[in-house]
């Protein structure tokens, strides 16, 4: 089965077990390094689905991702914080 869905700003998606095609919203162009940003882009999913232009689990599947990518941010924030610390105390013990 060989489906051309219509070109819209939104992108497509073809199921290769039963060649059903969805149309996603397109990717958006945000860094999504903040934890703001991803947040933001959680609640477009979350009214997507609401609206029906995804499907639960693919809201699901994309929560997840992005829940991953905030824990990472989180992680990177967290050492940039450690190492301001441990440099602070690097300098303050030579000083002493």
């Amino acid at each position: 089965m060989n489906l051309k869905p219509e070109q819209t700003s939104n992108y497509t998606i073809q199921k290769k077990r039963t060649g059903a095609v969805t149309s996603l919203p397109a990717p958006r162009q945000e860094k999504l390094s903040t934890l703001e940003e991803i947040r933001s882009e959680m609640l477009l999913l979350y009214r997507a689905a609401g609206q029906g232009v995804i499907s639960n689990e693919d809201l699901k599947n994309r929560v997840y991702s992005l829940s991953q990518i905030a824990k990472l941010v989180e992680i990177q924030r967290i050492e940039r914080r450690l190492e301001l610390l441990e440099a602070l105390v690097s300098t303050n013990a030579h000083t002493h």
